[in-house]
């Protein structure tokens, strides 16, 4: 059996052998494409 595959992340170690789950959120109000945003109906 090999062994893990490892990153050495800040002195951190960390195992490669299952599955992780990682995301970035970008919230800034210029990250957002202005053509999908909807637009208000006039009264």
């Amino acid at each position: 059996m090999n062994p893990p595959y490892t990153l050495n992340c800040r002195g951190r170690l960390l195992e490669l052998d299952k599955p992780a789950v990682m995301g970035i959120l970008n919230v800034t109000p210029d990250s957002f494409f202005a053509g999908s945003r909807v637009q208000q109906e006039a009264e």
